[in-house]
Formats: C-alpha cells, structure tokens, sequence
C-alpha cells in the first residue's frame, strides 16, 4: 500500500500496524530530506527547512504512539490519530514529494 492511500483510509479501517508503517517511511523520508540540504542560503534552503519541519512534525506525533500502551499491529486505531494522517496529506498538498513511497 502506498503512504497517501493509508492517509486516505477512513479511520474505522486504519490499524497500529498501518500506523507504525507509516511511521517508518515518514523516518525514511525525513533522513531522504535531511541529505539533500542545499549548499545556499535563500528561499531553496528556506523551502527545504520547511519540508523537514513538517516531517518532523508529523514524526513526532506518531512517535506519541510510542509513549502510550502497547498495541496490537492489528488493532484499529483511536480515532485521534486521524489528525496525523490529515497532517500527511497536508505536506503532500504542500511540498509534494510522498506519493510514490510504498509502506
């Protein structure tokens, strides 16, 4: 399955297992990203520091699933994580750059 088809689930269908996938591919890109600094200062690196701050972002509140019980890969998700997958489809929206990888 790909990122942005997670993202689109409705959230009676995502589980922890999708959650921690994503998770994993949003790590991914973020180390992708954090490679491909540019060597000039100016709106390229501007542009650059604000994909990787929305990476972050969106990182950190999927790793909050860490602080929590442990849960079971096939147990649905609570129903507040759907923020995350909304902030996923806003970086897509934004920067684009996610709809080719595959969790």
């Amino acid at each position: 399955m790909k990122l942005l088809e997670a993202a689109r689930m409705d959230i009676k269908e995502v589980t922890y297992g999708i959650l921690y996938d994503v998770q994993s591919a949003i790590e991914d890109r973020l180390d992708w990203q954090e490679d491909r600094e540019p060597e000039s200062d100016g709106q390229v690196h501007d542009d650059w520091q604000d994909k990787c701050d929305d990476l972050e972002d969106i990182l950190e509140k999927l790793q909050a699933l860490d602080d929590e019980d442990e849960h079971d890969r096939n147990e649905i998700v609570d129903p507040k994580w759907k923020g995350v997958l909304d902030d996923i489809e806003y970086y897509q929206f934004n920067h684009k750059g996610l709809s080719r990888i595959v969790i």
